[in-house]
């Protein structure tokens, strides 16, 4: 008896462990928007659209860059492009990896990533939320 319930224990927390991990391998869709911070130095607004694989930066950068979508499937992750923009900030993410945690409800994204380009070098984080519409 006590070695039926240690195993049924066993697998309900390991259901409990996956369950998490398939969530995550969701991509999400459309337009995601929000404002990134540097390590507490500076912002800059960001549009993450799923759809055509593309992040576009505001001011002050100004530049788009492709995304592709990582090789992990317990996580929610992309790997930055080469810009065909230009922009010395969009130029200097190229192969730097994406983290997007959703949150529990679906609702917001919560975003990290590194850049050791010369403009903007530093860890990035941020909060994105569905987006209306892309901005042109």
């Amino acid at each position: 008896m006590y070695t039926r319930n240690v195993r049924a224990l066993g697998a309900a927390a390991l259901i409990c462990l996956l369950l998490p991990a398939a969530a995550f391998a969701k991509d999400p869709e459309g337009v995601w928007a929000g404002t990134l911070k540097r390590e507490n130095l500076n912002t800059v607004d960001a549009e993450f659209r799923f759809n055509d694989s593309t992040v576009h930066f505001g001011s002050p950068y100004r530049c788009s860059v492709p995304i592709a979508r990582g090789a992990d499937d317990a996580t929610v992750s992309y790997t930055f492009g080469t810009s065909t923009g230009g922009g010395m900030f969009c130029q200097g993410l190229e192969d730097a990896k994406v983290v997007l945690t959703p949150s529990a409800d679906g609702k917001v994204l919560s975003i990290a990533f590194s850049t050791s380009g010369t403009i903007g070098k530093g860890n990035w984080s941020g909060k994105l939320k569905p987006a209306a519409a892309a901005r042109p």
